[in-house]
């Protein structure tokens, strides 16, 4: 393709696409710098922070105390991210945003692959964006957004590539096959799976001796290998090993410990989440009839579906995360009923009505938005705001008594906002004061105390110049500190 046809074409598809993206930012982005999300968005968050600040590219580091190296997940997400933080600096706001651009890149992917039917791709955009389980995970920076991303864009050019013949685009969707793989691994295998299911299908079995989808395969395979080469070079393959339990022991055969659940499950969700796209996907059937699974787009949608549906429902573990990459073939399948169905009133919404109730949506929630205010653990963001303001230094232990609060919702935030780490103790204090004891003859490192009033004197009696500094309401907890930490003009809060 020239270049002039090239911008052409996009130019085009801007010029078709805009009253859609305008919808897609204000739902994603809308006051995306309130503070507070998910634990494991702090989390990601942090492993991201930290590629640049403390090294961890090849393995996914939280602090010494708490996840000092996360087998869970592969790194190459967060490197990008950290690569984002480094450029645009380290916020909510760019977070989200780094999470949002992996929905706007699907987006592309799925409207340009309907190009040769535009009101269909419209109408599937669309619906794309107005998928309830999307909105909320395009405000989270985790990695189903980008494996849904790289995992459409795969099998956008290796469909390409068979469609128009091609071999350049096998190559480029062995790319996105890499970027998958390194994304969630297994859940990468069900794109090869759902492209050797549609050849079966389709009786396409000579597709099975094009060398170039394997060699593509072998391109995203090699990509992947790159993770475990440079952990074997660097002495630190044991990671590797703790990452294939992790993922297909601990997870996918043994449930992380949790009760398995029904192969129903993601079905159900589904119909709970998305009814509205079953009854368009009926009325289509209805319809089109013998039609609807002639048309090359449907047939692909419905058995790439199915490709990640199936094999996830028999899963030991589910999660709904899981299913984020099957939503842009969803949208595809949902949006079909608008190849059967044209009318006036549908022509005049989508090209008057719907951008102009789009605006007017806009500026609404701009100006009476969904949320104002986070509800992510409000108090545990105030108590990390007070320690910032009040202290000369951060202390190097924060131990939080009787669980007054979530440990992994206390230690990823903190870990995201400061170098402070988290202790958490039971009611008995015997543990903090061996630990506190352990820790504090050896070194100089200093404490701070989250307590109840239960346990508030056994606390100050451990060191003379321990001080009370300020009392939270909310889980009637007190917030205790060396005076040497504290800034002049601080005073003790009256007991």
């Amino acid at each position: 393709m020239s270049l002039p046809n090239f911008f052409r074409e996009r130019r085009s598809w801007f010029s078709d696409s805009w009253p859609l993206l305008l919808l897609a930012f204000i739902v994603g982005l809308q006051h995306s710098w309130l503070p507070g999300m998910f634990p494991d968005g702090h989390l990601y968050m942090s492993f991201g922070k930290n590629v640049f600040e403390k090294g961890a590219w090849l393995v996914p580091h939280l602090n010494p105390s708490t996840y000092p190296a996360f087998t869970d997940h592969i790194p190459f997400i967060f490197i990008l991210e950290g690569l984002f933080f480094k450029v645009f600096g380290l916020s909510y706001s760019s977070a989200r945003f780094f999470s949002f651009l992996f929905f706007l890149g699907t987006f592309f992917y799925l409207t340009t692959f309907l190009k040769d039917k535009k009101r269909w791709a419209w109408w599937a955009g669309f619906l794309f964006i107005a998928i309830p389980p999307l909105i909320k995970k395009m405000r989270f920076p985790g990695l189903d957004l980008p494996l849904m991303f790289f995992s459409f864009a795969a099998f956008f050019y290796l469909q390409k590539a068979l469609k128009e013949s091609k071999n350049i685009y096998f190559y480029i969707g062995g790319l996105f096959w890499g970027g998958a793989l390194l994304s969630k691994m297994p859940i990468a295998f069900f794109i090869p799976l759902g492209f050797f299911v549609y050849f079966i299908t389709e009786k396409k079995f000579s597709s099975f001796k094009n060398i170039h989808i394997y060699l593509s395969m072998l391109l995203g395979l090699l990509i992947f290998s790159l993770w475990p080469t440079l952990l074997y070079f660097n002495g630190k393959f044991e990671i590797f090993e703790k990452y294939l339990y992790s993922t297909f022991v601990h997870t996918a055969q043994e449930a992380r410990g949790v009760e398995n659940s029904s192969p129903f499950t993601y079905l159900i969700f589904l119909l709970k989440q998305t009814p509205h796209f079953f009854i368009l996907i009926i009325f289509s059937i209805k319809l089109l009839k013998k039609d609807f699974f002639k048309v090359r787009e449907i047939k692909l949608s419905f058995v790439f579906t199915l490709s990640f549906l199936i094999p996830m429902s028999f899963m030991s573990f589910k999660y709904s995360h899981y299913l984020i990459p099957i939503y842009p073939f969803w949208a595809v399948l949902a949006s079909s009923f608008f190849l059967a169905k044209d009318s006036q009133v549908e022509r005049w919404l989508k090209q008057k009505g719907i951008p102009a109730l789009g605006i007017i949506a806009c500026l609404v929630l701009l100006i009476f938005p969904l949320t104002t205010k986070s509800s992510r653990d409000p108090e545990l963001v105030s108590i990390l705001h007070r320690l910032k303001k009040i202290t000369k230094k951060e202390p190097s232990y924060l131990a939080i008594t009787n669980h007054l609060y979530p440990f992994f919702n206390a230690a990823n935030l903190f870990s995201l906002w400061s170098d402070t780490e988290i202790i958490p103790v039971s009611s008995n204090l015997k543990p903090l004061v061996r630990a506190h004891r352990k820790i504090s003859i050896k070194t100089d490192e200093n404490w701070a105390y989250l307590t109840t009033k239960q346990n508030l004197n056994k606390i100050l009696s451990m060191n003379p110049s321990y001080k009370v500094i300020d009392f939270f309401p909310e889980k009637e907890s007190y917030l205790v500190l060396d005076k040497s930490l504290i800034k002049n003009g601080w005073k003790d809060v009256s007991l």
